[in-house]
């Protein structure tokens, strides 16, 4: 089976993502590249004088490696621009290409020097399938199309002399061709299954950081991230002095539906209470649970008017969330709610959230289902 059958596959979207990862290390492989296929190209100017002498022949050689170093240099200036991968490998490709071409022209113009064709056509078969970091589905091509190419030169253009050097030179060109092939698709490969073990890696550091911070039951913040945050937004308060306040709400005698109708129910009482808190509240509010029927709300950018107007909606809201127990019973709950507001003299988290639980005790011994401003 080819390298490329056991290439790694990813999903679309993530191969996207691994293409956008390695791009900024694929276009330094790519300057490694193509440098390395320009120098040899324009060093060998040199022996073509040599053998040619100040000869037009020798001018028009001249001019074909001039046209390929010039490509290879404009690329490499102006790949820093390519922020697209499909880009990318489209125009690395075009050079491919156009090198290509270029290199069988000149390799059917160069003197009969055969020793120095085929060590040429070597280095550059084998810097075509390992230093262009293009999408593995098109690596492979330039370098077999160069492949082809040196071959065709050498078997139907006579560029080697008698059958004992072509058996060699094809023999070796072959070998660079399979050799330069499989360890760049084996490298491409390696790469890939070290992103996709960072990526699990990550996905799984993000799951544990969820479940560190979240409620098993509802989805919302624990009360150790929601205290966490919290505090941070009373920092936030003190130090640009914007209103902020707290609402904490607690279900009214939760535990009876707990004993009558059994946990189940209890746990689903509480996740649609959840749903309702989530749909009364904004984006950057905070909303956690506190305790087992306890939640609690901070509320940036709030005074407490406002705090209680939320509050207001939360309680009148709860007279929709009808539910019914397994027997067909139907269930209805309340909810009874504190409000806060922080003080200019408050020192503390706490200290807002100790009134808000004062307030919420007022609320419960005057009847529960209503709302309490501290």
């Amino acid at each position: 089976m080819s390298p490329l059958r056991n290439l790694q596959p990813l999903p679309p979207a993530l191969e996207a993502q691994y293409r956008a990862t390695y791009l900024k290390e694929d276009r330094r492989q790519a300057y490694l590249g193509l440098g390395l296929i320009a120098l040899p190209v324009a060093l060998m100017a040199s022996h073509d004088l040599s053998y040619l002498g100040h000869t037009p022949m020798a001018y028009g050689l001249l001019a074909g490696r001039g046209l390929l170093v010039t490509g290879c240099l404009v690329l490499l200036l102006t790949m820093r621009r390519l922020k697209s991968p499909f880009w990318f490998d489209f125009w690395i490709m075009v050079q491919a290409v156009a090198g290509v071409i270029l290199g069988h022209l000149i390799r059917l113009s160069r003197p009969p020097d055969y020793l120095a064709n085929f060590a040429l056509d070597v280095v550059i078969i084998i810097i075509l399938f390992a230093f262009l970091p293009v999408r593995p589905a098109w690596r492979i091509w330039p370098g077999l199309t160069y492949t082809l190419s040196c071959l065709v030169s050498l078997w139907f253009e006579k560029t080697s002399p008698g059958a004992g050097p072509m058996g060699t030179y094809t023999t070796a060109l072959l070998l660079a061709a399979l050799g330069g092939g499989s360890f760049s698709l084996r490298l491409e490969n390696l790469r890939r299954r070290q992103f996709v073990s960072q990526q699990s890696e990550r996905l799984a550091k993000e799951e544990l950081q969820h479940l560190a911070s979240t409620d098993g039951l509802t989805g919302i913040l624990n009360r150790r991230k929601f205290l966490e945050l919290a505090e941070a937004e009373f920092r936030r308060h003190q130090r640009y002095r914007h209103p902020l306040a707290f609402i904490i709400a607690d279900l009214d005698n939760f535990k009876r539906i707990n004993d009558r109708y059994g946990h189940q129910t209890g746990d689903l009482v509480l996740k649609n209470f959840t749903r309702h808190l989530e749909d009364c509240v904004r984006e950057l509010d905070l909303l956690g649970r506190i305790g087992g029927e306890e939640f609690g709300l901070i509320l940036p950018e709030t005074d407490a008017e406002q705090a209680r107007q939320v509050a207001e909606r939360i309680r009148g809201g709860c007279g929709s969330l009808c539910l019914e127990s397994g027997a067909g019973q139907r269930i209805k709950f309340t909810v009874s709610l504190g409000v806060s507001e922080a003080r200019e003299g408050d020192r503390s988290l706490s200290q807002l959230m100790a009134r808000a639980d004062v307030a919420l005790y007022q609320a419960k011994a005057a009847g529960r289902d209503r709302v309490r401003v501290a």
